[in-house]
């Protein structure tokens, strides 16, 4: 009696070349990078004494937030990835990428939100520096100091997933993660809410914030095929007073937990 011979059966399986920059974005992305997110509540600590964010409301606030103030990050971290770093236009780059700082600096009217995206924006390429050192990034983090321009958090992370070869809506998925993570890490020290609370809050909010990235990234991506990479609309804004506000009287708080 003849049996059918064996055959291998062969599992398609990602490349080493495609998973490495998932694995570094992964690092990238990580709440516990050591860059000092955790020391910010961006205003919300304020927000939670004054008794505007509860228990109750935590899950409703976040998604506005991520929703309004994610899509500004998010955009300017899309037109960080998409700056031309090639050898010839290195000094036309590094203006730029300055002037995209500075504009983002604009859209911050709370001195200790500003303040605190630009420490997080500066300690985090000097991170990415001792991990992979480009002197483009030392170029751009010498003259930053040197002209007194705030390096941004969000553009810094969309330059930092260029240069580690992550896709783009990956790079923009993550960074608003990272944001709704940070945020509800901070409600979580001020509130009482439990791990599972906080894990189902997460959970439901995946799909709004996959949604936004994706749309980012046709922003970008259209504005890329305009013929400046690096532009952003002209009716780009952000609408948040609440969070502003909240921002400018936390340092007259009584007692606080985090820096801004």
């Amino acid at each position: 009696m003849k049996h059918k011979e064996d055959h291998p059966v062969f599992i398609e399986t990602p490349s080493k070349l495609a998973l490495l920059p998932i694995l570094k974005l992964l690092q990238l992305a990580d709440s516990a990078l050591p860059v000092g997110a955790n020391a910010h509540s961006w205003g919300l600590e304020t927000l939670v004494q004054e008794g505007l964010i509860t228990s109750a409301s935590v899950e409703s606030f976040l998604l506005d937030y991520v929703l309004e103030c994610g899509r500004l990050e998010g955009r300017y971290c899309g037109a960080g990835y998409l700056l031309d770093r090639s050898p010839t236009t290195a000094d036309s780059w590094l203006g730029r990428c300055l002037s995209l700082h500075r504009q983002l600096s604009a859209f911050k009217p709370s001195r200790e939100g500003r303040v605190a995206s630009a420490t997080l924006g500066r300690r985090l390429l000097t991170l990415a520096l001792n991990l992979e050192d480009q002197a483009d990034l030392r170029s751009l983090l010498q003259n930053a100091e040197q002209s007194g321009v705030e390096l941004h958090y969000a553009l810094i992370f969309g330059m930092v997933g260029k240069l580690w070869d992550c896709d783009l809506t990956l790079v923009i998925g993550a960074l608003l993660h990272q944001m709704l993570v940070g945020a509800l890490s901070a409600c979580q020290r001020l509130l009482l809410l439990g791990q599972t609370q906080v894990s189902q809050i997460t959970w439901r909010l995946k799909i709004p914030l996959s949604e936004l990235a994706e749309t980012l990234t046709d922003e970008c991506l259209r504005t890329a095929s305009g013929g400046d990479p690096c532009a952003v609309p002209s009716d780009l804004h952000c609408f948040a007073p609440q969070i502003d506000l909240a921002g400018m009287r936390h340092p007259w708080l009584d007692a606080r937990m985090f820096i801004s």
